[in-house]
């Protein structure tokens, strides 16, 4: 993950860079940067065409942090899935929780993490729950990427 251009820690650093590859010219690494982040390749040709100002939005570089972390992620796929949904869903709904999840240093992996810790602390007879409601969740996901720790 990250592997050719690095993290980015926004969404506006993912257009500065594409501004450069577009003005030198260069759709390979357009492309390539496009990829590395979650971004269709149909939104490189819309950029290269002039129909949009920028290669991404908030939103579609959220969501495509999280489908590039999802796929590289080796945790449950189950587990994961509900997080990401539920963490996509909340990105299309505010722009500003959606540049929160682009921060660098910012993992979906971590999220489940926590919720695995905290259901172990509330462990009884072997069986934990660290949320039970969509909304335990959304406050669970929120509080990771909007608060202060890392």
């Amino acid at each position: 993950m990250f592997e050719k251009f690095g993290e980015f820690d926004s969404w506006e650093d993912i257009n500065k860079a594409a501004a450069g590859f577009k003005e030198e010219g260069d759709a390979d690494s357009l492309l390539a940067l496009a990829k590395e982040n979650g971004i269709s390749a149909d939104a490189v040709t819309d950029y290269v065409a002039g129909d949009t100002d920028s290669l991404c939005t908030a939103t579609d570089a959220a969501i495509g942090r999280l489908e590039i972390e999802a796929e590289d992620s080796s945790e449950g796929e189950g587990q994961m899935r509900v997080i990401r949904n539920m963490a996509s869903a909340m990105i299309i709904e505010d722009e500003r929780f959606a540049a929160a999840v682009t921060k660098k240093g910012k993992r979906l992996e971590e999220v489940l993490k926590r919720m695995r810790e905290e259901a172990r602390k509330s462990q009884k007879n072997g069986v934990g729950c660290v949320c039970g409601t969509d909304r335990d969740l959304q406050k669970r996901i929120r509080d990771y990427y909007e608060g202060s720790a890392a």
